[in-house]
């Protein structure tokens, strides 16, 4: 069959032009040969790296020798920009699902930074606050908005920072995947006492590497006093 014959010439990576498929041995005894009548036949694969991902292919029955040197080259420079646009949508496609996939992970992590009761504050190495969730805005009278991209010192109240930034400091020094602290006690936004305790946590990528801290916060000022 004719589709025998592609698969062969794909097989061997190399353009063909064939004059006339009817006197061709390997080619007269296929049904689609004889049933159309074809004669010329010019058939270029699609070569991506050392990979056959298909072929450009055209015939004609009208006569033989339909085709000659300057048609195979022609179509040897088409199907060059054809298998890079080919491999260009594939890289596209591969990068959209990709990208959908992260959007998904970053909305279900989002979705469960929210639904924490307890506030939840994330730092990068270079301590700017990259995590806010709604629990720490109601705990500390800070909106995301404003706490986001600046740093603990900035927007927490007088004491707090230094007391974060300690459970910093032990996480660095220690091997423990999480940390329990001591609870701090101050004035918070409208509140003249409030209880928090804390635990904290380093943030390390695939190879170990520290990337940042994040800290949990819990209000125990009801249950304390």
């Amino acid at each position: 069959e004719m589709v025998q014959g592609i698969e062969r010439w794909l097989d061997e990576r190399k353009p063909v032009v064939i004059a006339n498929a009817l006197d061709d041995p390997a080619l007269n005894n296929s049904m689609s040969i004889v049933g159309l009548s074809l004669r010329s036949i010019v058939c270029v694969p699609l070569i991506l790296k050392e990979d056959a991902i298909g072929a450009l292919y055209v015939d004609s029955a009208a006569r033989s020798n339909v085709f000659d040197q300057t048609d195979l080259d022609l179509l040897v420079s088409f199907a060059s920009l054809a298998a890079t646009a080919i491999e260009n949508a594939r890289l596209h496609e591969t990068l959209v699902v990709r990208s959908r996939e992260l959007e998904n992970s970053r909305s279900r992590q989002e979705s469960l930074f929210r639904s924490l009761s307890s506030g939840l504050i994330g730092i990068d190495n270079a301590g700017v606050i990259t995590h806010w969730n709604p629990a720490a805005a109601d705990m500390l009278g800070v909106r995301p908005d404003a706490a986001l991209g600046a740093r603990l010192p900035d927007v927490l109240p007088a004491g707090l920072p230094s007391w974060i930034g300690n459970l910093a400091i032990q996480a660095e020094l220690d091997s423990q995947t999480f940390l329990m602290s001591h609870e701090w006690e101050g004035p918070v936004g409208v509140r003249d006492r409030a209880i928090i305790a804390g635990r904290v946590a380093r943030i390390r990528d695939i190879d170990g590497q520290a990337e940042g801290t994040v800290f949990i916060l819990n209000d125990r000022t009801d249950i304390v006093l």
